[in-house]
């Protein structure tokens, strides 16, 4: 297996921030709701009061508009945060999904564009966490429906 710091370095990441759901298989114990902090094709990360020992399996559904992806990851890392006291978790996707890098990159696709069109609008240039965090208020109706 391709070791964690050099996989992630395949993907660049987007501070794109959504409710995740995962479970640790075989799904015997409590499923864990956490928002991500950023999501690539390769994988994604997020924080929680819990921490996940290297190596985890975890079972991750994704909403990504008005499509649920179920992954298969492993934690990469888990660190804690000494300001928050919270465990950052970074997730390495097993499964090579296509139709989630596919909607994925079509979702990226769509914010960069609309980065380009409020930067534009606005006569400056809006960052890339700025759209993305826009274009997530503007579907979070879409996204809420998952955590329910």
């Amino acid at each position: 297996m391709t070791q964690p710091n050099t996989e992630r370095r395949n993907f660049l990441r987007h501070p794109i921030q959504v409710p995740i759901r995962f479970r640790i298989p075989p799904h015997r114990g409590p499923s864990f709701l956490a928002k991500t902090e950023d999501i690539s094709a390769g994988g994604l990360s997020f924080s929680l009061s819990r921490e996940f020992p290297e190596g985890t399996l975890l079972d991750v559904t994704i909403p990504l508009r008005a499509i649920k992806f179920n992954m298969i990851g492993s934690v990469a890392y888990c660190r804690q945060d000494s300001k928050s006291g919270l465990f950052k978790v970074g997730i390495l996707f097993h499964e090579d999904d296509m139709s989630f890098r596919a909607k994925l990159a079509a979702e990226i696709l769509k914010i960069e564009e609309f980065r380009k069109e409020t930067s534009r609008r606005l006569g400056r240039e809006v960052s890339r966490e700025d759209a993305a965090h826009e274009w997530i208020q503007k579907y979070a109706e879409e996204f809420s429906k998952f955590s329910e």
